[in-house]
């Protein structure tokens, strides 16, 4: 079906106050214990000539993230139902309770005592939009703006969507609870006279009704909207059968919410070779890990993969991982990136925390499922990593047949130059380290939770120090839809003394590029001992040194990731293809 128009009809039953979903395999949806602490400021605005005063929730990743999208709830004096004097906060409980996701929530200071009516629609929706033009200018960079509201005011949410012209509309995405029968009977009116605008930008809308309202108009206003097969428009509706219009707004909040921000939480699927990529997950240590798949366009065969995982906690969205990936795939390569465990998209408790064994693992899981993918060839296969991850690649590359080349960028093999591994000690415990079914149960030691940077080393001090990573860090992580998060904590399996993970590199499997960062700035990225590795490994090898410290390589656009890439792409198509 060439539509974006996606319908769905879930139950939801409330009983004792306790909610059953019947939707299964979603974990966006978890109570987030670090994220209680907020503000909410009060702003004056101008709308038609009058002043007027909103206010706004900032969570406490607005200090390093100024690019939050806002959820902007429409709330007046209800006329037939019981004020609801929470909407505001049951917003913001929303957004608490997906994983990994911070949004502004912004509304009147002050609740209008207003009967909201379709014929008046545009003088309460003119109020909005000039708030949020304002919010736009002083709080966010984000263009994402959200519309919730219930009972009438979710009447003017649905007004909104339909009536506004693509010239003139502020909002993109569309929640609404319990709207008032008589919006959409007019709605339903509009659409069947098709008096809605054409060529709109896609649109989100999550429309929910209880027990207090009308059932028949309800679904046969969905069943109208699904009829007139909008390709602009994606839909998700829930009925919830066990509850009334004065507890419903809570969770349908949260549900609506969770639905316009989630990821595409699907299964891999037979590819389309116009996508840039589809969504795929694989299993790895009891774990769901997630990720995209790359497939070139133009191909006479099957074409070599390369799987790549992100460096010390980042990930797939946004933070240059995908862009190496790109670039790959234009130069005739298939990619599997994947987010590691815990982090990300992917799956794993407890959040944030980093095992390198557990890590290097999803590597050869990675292997495992990209092998029985048909549009692979699986002979044909290399492991690419990037500072932390470029140790786990290369752990990958010394245990595992199947890879064929490794590449290395900004190798952080650690501080310490490796003692030599006479009797290959060192070796059989990594190699039952890594292949063990159950990594999580070996002895080791945890940390604490910790920042990852911060600006103040003494009230405040985090794993990496250097200005540097801090610059970085900020500017990637704190874009739109990363997921990343500035904490993290570690756990460390026991390991024989002395061991090191360069004391592997005469068990490599397959010829290795070490892309190393001239006056490389980080401790664990020590270039003598990326040099003693180096002379140590049998395998043919390059070694390309590129100027711009750790992180210069991550800025995208730059001439330094052409120059690292272009270098990259020279490697595979002598070794892979």
């Amino acid at each position: 079906m060439n539509t974006r128009l996606i319908y769905r009809f879930v139950l939801i039953f409330f009983m004792s106050g306790i909610a059953t979903f019947v939707e299964a395999g979603n974990n966006l949806l978890k109570p987030v214990a670090d994220k209680t602490s907020f503000k909410t400021e009060v702003f004056a605005f101008t709308s038609n000539g009058k002043k007027m005063q909103g206010k706004i929730y900032l969570p406490p990743s607005y200090r390093v993230n100024k690019s939050l999208p806002a959820i902007y709830l429409i709330d007046f004096t209800e006329q037939h139902f019981k004020l609801a004097t929470d909407e505001f906060e049951r917003v913001i409980d929303g957004v608490k309770q997906i994983y990994g996701f911070d949004a502004l929530v912004v509304s009147l200071q002050n609740i209008p005592d207003i009967d909201a009516e379709p014929e008046t629609f545009q003088d309460q929706y003119e109020i909005f939009k000039n708030m949020a033009l304002y919010v736009d200018s002083i709080y966010t960079k984000n263009p994402s703006r959200t519309f919730i509201g219930k009972g009438s005011e979710a009447g003017l949410v649905l007004m909104a969507l339909f009536v506004e012209s693509p010239e003139t509309e502020v909002f993109d995405n569309f929640i609404v609870t319990d709207p008032s029968p008589k919006y959409a009977s007019a709605i339903i009116d509009l659409i069947e006279k098709d008096n809605i605008p054409d060529n709109k930008p896609n649109k989100k809308l999550h429309y929910s009704f209880s027990t207090s309202n009308d059932r028949a108009k309800c679904i046969k206003l969905i069943n109208t909207i699904k009829d007139a097969n909008y390709q602009w428009l994606q839909v998700e509706s829930i009925e919830y059968t066990k509850s009334n219009y004065e507890n419903t707004y809570p969770i349908s909040y949260a549900e609506g919410i969770k639905y316009v921000f989630k990821e595409n939480k699907i299964k891999y699927s037979k590819l389309t070779m116009n996508n840039l990529y589809q969504p795929i997950e694989f299993e790895s240590q009891n774990a769901t890990l997630r990720g995209r798949l790359y497939i070139p366009k133009v191909s006479d065969s099957l074409p070599p993969v390369i799987i790549m995982a992100h460096g010390f906690t980042t990930t797939i969205s946004g933070m240059t991982a995908d862009k190496y990936a790109e670039e790959f795939q234009k130069a005739g390569f298939a990619v599997l990136l994947y987010d590691h465990r815990n982090l990300g998209i992917s799956d794993g408790e407890p959040r944030q925390e980093i095992n390198f064994w557990v890590q290097s693992r999803g590597y050869i899981d990675a292997i495992d499922f990209v092998s029985s993918q048909p549009e692979i060839n699986a002979n044909k296969i290399a492991v690419w990593g990037a500072s932390m991850s470029s140790r786990e690649a290369f752990l990958a590359g010394t245990m595992d047949e199947r890879v064929k080349a490794v590449v290395m960028m900004i190798p952080a093999l650690g501080e310490e130059i490796p003692k030599e591994d006479y009797n290959n000690s060192q070796y059989a415990f990594a190699k039952a380290t890594l292949l063990s079914n159950d990594i999580k149960s070996l002895a080791h030691t945890k940390t604490e939770r910790m920042p990852i940077v911060s600006t103040d080393q003494m009230g405040t001090p985090s794993v990496l120090t250097e200005l540097t990573a801090y610059r970085w860090f900020i500017e990637y992580g704190g874009r739109f839809g990363t997921n990343w998060q500035n904490v993290v904590s570690f756990a460390t399996v026991d390991a024989p003394e002395d061991f090191n993970i360069g004391q592997l590199a005469p068990h490599l499997k397959a010829p290795i590029l070490m892309v190393v960062a001239t006056n490389d700035e980080m401790n664990g990225a020590n270039t003598k001992v990326t040099a003693h590795v180096y002379k140590t490994i049998t395998q043919p090898k390059e070694w390309v040194n590129i100027d711009g410290g750790h992180f210069g390589l991550l800025y995208y656009p730059s001439p330094l990731f052409d120059k690292s890439s272009k270098t990259q792409i020279e490697f595979l198509n002598k070794y892979l293809k």
